[in-house]
């Protein structure tokens, strides 16, 4: 029974991945389109667009199934595919350099959950980062209050150990990733060989 009780849990690491990397995204996004002084009505178009792709209903409807955790090419591709949903171009090296740092920057969360339950607060951040970002739109506002919904019907109620074996799910998928984030040794949460300080 174990085994089975595992694998419904597993199972049920979708939505936490692709929120929480699609958070990390738009933050990233937002970040690099101030830094190029790209127009507030451009930027806030780009925003927009991105948002109404990644949280989709019928994707979203999708994501929230129980199913094996993607591949790491697989997954790449949702974001390919939402990065390039808006006006915004980005090169091939630079959808590299961004799924990198989402990468890094879920992995750093993910590493410092003092609880696994925690893992919900680190979602509903990423979503509720988005809602401020994409204020300035009521219709898409209310897209994100609805994954709020969804996100705290399906998870609420979860035990401590379902959410043990979702956060190892998560690292399973992150372990291998190793890219050093100049942000993070300059705030000296991450070493020199790309492993992330325990706080």
């Amino acid at each position: 029974d174990q085994p089975c009780v595992h694998k419904m849990a597993s199972h049920r690491t979708m939505p936490f991945l692709v929120l929480s990397l699609g958070g990390e995204m738009l933050y990233i996004l937002e970040q690099r389109l101030q830094a190029q002084s790209i127009p507030p009505e451009k930027s806030r178009r780009v925003l927009e667009d991105v948002t109404r792709v990644m949280l989709d209903p019928d994707f979203v409807a999708e994501l929230f199934k129980p199913q094996p955790l993607y591949s790491h090419t697989s997954t790449r591709e949702i974001f390919d595919r939402v990065a390039h949903s808006s006006i915004m171009r980005l090169s091939q090296s630079s959808m590299d350099k961004l799924y990198d740092l989402m990468l890094m920057g879920l992995k750093h969360q993910s590493v410092n959950c003092s609880h696994p339950r925690e893992l919900i607060e680190v979602v509903l951040n990423h979503l509720e980062a988005i809602r401020d970002m994409v204020a300035f739109s009521s219709s898409v506002k209310a897209v994100v209050n609805n994954v709020i919904s969804q996100f705290l019907e399906t998870y609420r109620g979860l035990s401590a150990g379902a959410f043990n074996i979702i956060r190892q799910t998560l690292l399973m998928f992150l372990q291998d990733k190793r890219v050093k984030v100049s942000l993070f040794l300059q705030e000296q949460v991450q070493n020199n060989d790309a492993s992330f300080v325990l706080t």
